[in-house]
């Protein structure tokens, strides 16, 4: 491709992606769809415009074992994630340490890190996202992505295959110098650099945790039922109907001059619901068209089973903003 043609596709494929939660809310398409469409569509183009050598840039100049690596590689994530299996290790992790980061941030950093140290780092980390989001229901979760990242950088170090860039690093030193480092030769100075390293980022960690902003975070049916402890005030997103049949009202007396209250139902895969009360600002429309929306608001457990959650409105969306 020509140089000022590449420059031009190369830079609308990174625009289009940098700008796709964007494009997605102005064009109505599902989340995440632009991108898969922009880097499809730019290579389309490249097919176009080199149409007699297209076949030659698809059987050779691809890297499709690349490719495949990280097509697979978000396919165990996605796996974990269909399986349950991050709201379990989620719930174990909540068990053991509860909501306080002050003992989630070690104990992520310190999984991640062994995890990354024989496993690479990149894998991993895609592993164990789905963990960090689930515990991101009940805890401020900034840190913890912190943490989960640190603790697999600096992991990824203790060993020669923790991370791809030790692989290829170790490739080119045995071609060029033709030295051989021997495992235990690499695990004494690793264990010490990522111990250095990782108690320093977790440190920083601790000093600019209250700093961090308390995230929304999007909270479904089986998130609320499958959280192992109570929410108070946690800020948060729920895609919810409302429930124009129920007369609940819990709005003290106090309040009533600010709030008006109305029930929300939230529904599940099988379309199972439980309802909650929510508080709208007296100032605040609502539209009653039947369709699910997106109230922002904190939540906080009641203790009531017909009722088991109170969620304070503060903004009605159409899509989600996690900020």
């Amino acid at each position: 491709v020509p140089y000022k043609q590449g420059l031009v596709l190369l830079l609308a494929t990174v625009s289009m992606i940098a700008s796709h939660s964007h494009l997605e809310i102005l064009f109505g398409l599902g989340k995440n769809s632009v991108l898969l469409i922009a880097p499809l569509l730019c290579a389309g183009i490249v097919m176009i415009i080199k149409r007699n050598r297209a076949r030659y840039y698809i059987e050779n100049e691809v890297d499709w074992w690349t490719l495949l690596f990280f097509m697979l590689l978000f396919a165990v994530a996605g796996t974990l994630e269909h399986t349950n299996v991050d709201k379990i290790m989620a719930g174990k992790f909540s068990e053991v340490c509860g909501t306080e980061n002050v003992i989630l941030i070690p104990l992520v950093m310190t999984v991640s890190a062994l995890g990354s140290a024989f496993v690479d780092n990149v894998i991993f980390v895609a592993a164990f996202c789905p963990v960090i989001s689930k515990l991101s229901i009940g805890v401020k979760d900034l840190p913890l992505w912190w943490a989960l990242l640190f603790g697999a950088c600096f992991g990824g170090n203790i060993t020669m295959i923790g991370s791809t860039a030790n692989i290829v690093a170790l490739g080119m030193l045995e071609k060029r110098s033709h030295v051989h480092v021997m495992f235990f030769q690499w695990l004494k100075i690793g264990i010490l650099a990522s111990l250095l390293t990782g108690g320093f980022a977790c440190l920083a960690l601790y000093a600019l945790s209250p700093l961090m902003p308390d995230r929304y975070a999007m909270i479904s049916m089986s998130d609320f039922q499958g959280c192992s402890t109570p929410l108070t005030n946690k800020n948060a997103i729920i895609k919810a109907d409302i429930d124009h049949n129920s007369k609940a009202t819990w709005l003290k007396p106090e309040d009533q001059a600010q709030y008006s209250s109305i029930t929300l139902k939230i529904f599940g895969e099988k379309r199972q619901s439980i309802s909650f009360i929510a508080y709208l600002p007296k100032d605040m429309s609502i539209e009653s068209n039947g369709a699910e929306q997106f109230f922002k608001g904190k939540i906080s457990h009641t203790g009531r089973e017909d009722f088991p959650a109170i969620l304070v409105v503060e903004e009605i969306l159409s899509e989600p903003t996690l900020h």
